[in-house]
């Protein structure tokens, strides 16, 4: 996605110029359809660009110049399952910070999220 302010002229509002979201993912029932199943992965991407600064002493984003927030790719990966009266997920987010043990900046001094494994399930209990 490409993105372009037509009038900025205080610099006040601050985009990358491009933005990149792909998701590939499999998904198929197994165990005589008792089971469905759905693996993939999620691709984010944006452009460099000078991001808002942030004051947390005032809880306010400022205009800044100084540091400009590098283009950095996330990558997640997932398995989704879901059973009669149970849903559950597995994802582990920023695979290439695992990779290259370096992480995305979106506001300057502030990391964003950090590689982690994220799990959950859901049991209904009513019909």
């Amino acid at each position: 996605m490409y993105s372009k302010l037509l009038s900025n002229d205080d610099q006040a509002i601050r985009i990358p110029e491009w933005f990149a979201n792909v998701q590939l993912a499999y998904e198929n029932f197994l165990f005589k359809d008792n089971l469905q199943l759905q693996a993939g992965i999620d691709f984010h991407w944006r452009s460099d660009y000078t991001a808002l600064g942030y004051a947390p002493a005032i809880q306010q984003y400022y205009v800044q110049d100084d540091f400009v927030s590098p283009a950095f790719p996330l990558v997640d990966v997932f398995l989704n399952g879901k059973m009669k009266r149970g849903r559950f997920f597995f994802k582990y987010s920023n695979l290439v910070q695992l990779i290259t043990q370096s992480g995305y900046i979106p506001t300057p001094g502030y990391p964003g999220q950090r590689n982690i494994l994220d799990f959950g399930f859901d049991l209904f209990l009513f019909d």
